[in-house]
């Protein structure tokens, strides 16, 4: 009996001593996770600190690359600013004068003066205006003389020859045939007024049945320039590339009358009347209604009038 309760006190004591060890055993390991756990926070700790350090310091070096960049910007600024590149021209006025003239006899230009670009741009804007007046039989070659160079004086007839056939444009003069006085003068380009009178007038084509806009097409002469025709209203009118084509080279003909209005005449004979399209239209006064007419006047008389 006394073994058996010997046996379990020991058994008893062996148990009690396994429980305090296991929890001796847990509460180690518990504290080791919790060293761990602090060491992790402080290294975190340490490596955001680190990070911010770091973001500051290539913050403040970017700053500094803006700064270095700003400068330099500001720098070169400096440096293309044309006041600081610009150099006075020390020629005179009369020297200019000779220097350009020699230009134009040589090169027809005169952009290689001036102290910077948009000078040298307004110089090379110049365009000489030459005047040149020759009878149309010497150019024609069945007269000698009477070319004249205004500001320079007569000139042969070769070198009037030359300077008409190198302009762009040409004015005619018509003269007395006993005088000599200018009576008119007319040239083959419609005038800026000529051009908008004319499309407001014809709106169109004026060729019958076409409809293409006024600005898309030519301004044609009734009556051929080169035959005679002058350059006024009454011998202009708008016609698209296509039918000024038909004009010259078929045998449409046409005839202008007063007023705009076109005449043609097709190929078989037949004739056709082209009105100007007016824009603006009134209303006939057989179409308004004479009652409606009447109500108006009554409403604008005062109510007491005498009778």
């Amino acid at each position: 009996m006394a073994e058996e309760l010997f046996a379990q006190n020991e058994a008893e004591q062996a148990e009690h001593d396994a429980q305090v060890a296991a929890r001796e055993a847990a509460a180690a390991k518990a504290a080791e996770e919790e060293t761990a756990a602090e060491e992790t926070a402080a290294e975190r700790a340490a490596a955001e600190e680190g990070l911010a350090e770091k973001t500051v310091a290539d913050e403040a070096a970017s700053g500094s690359a803006d700064a270095a960049d700003s400068a330099d910007a500001a720098d070169s600024a400096d440096a293309d600013d044309p006041a600081d590149d610009f150099v006075a021209d020390e020629r005179t006025t009369a020297q200019l004068m000779a220097d350009m003239f020699c230009d134009l006899l040589l090169t027809g230009a005169v952009d290689g003066h001036g102290a910077a670009d948009e000078a040298r741009d307004a110089l090379s804007s110049i365009r000489a205006t030459v005047q040149v007046t020759v009878p149309a039989t010497s150019l024609s070659g069945h007269t000698v003389g009477g070319g004249e160079v205004t500001g320079y004086g007569a000139v042969d007839d070769d070198t009037a020859r030359c300077l008409a056939a190198m302009t762009s444009s040409w004015v005619r003069v018509f003269t007395d045939p006993c005088t000599g006085v200018p009576q008119c003068v007319d040239r083959y380009r419609p005038s800026k007024r000529q051009r908008l009178f004319l499309r407001v007038r014809d709106v169109q084509c004026r060729f019958p049945g076409c409809r293409r806009p006024a600005v898309k097409c030519d301004i044609d002469h009734t009556i051929p320039y080169a035959e005679g025709g002058p350059t006024c209203l009454c011998n202009l009118e708008h016609l698209c590339q296509r039918h000024h084509t038909v004009k010259h080279e078929t045998d449409w003909r046409v005839e202008q009358l007063a007023g705009g209005i076109l005449r043609w005449t097709a190929p078989t004979g037949r004739t056709h009347l082209a009105r100007p399209p007016g824009t603006v239209r009134f209303r006939p006064d057989g179409v308004i209604d004479p009652d409606f007419v009447d109500a108006i006047i009554a409403e604008s008389m005062p109510t007491d009038a005498p009778f």
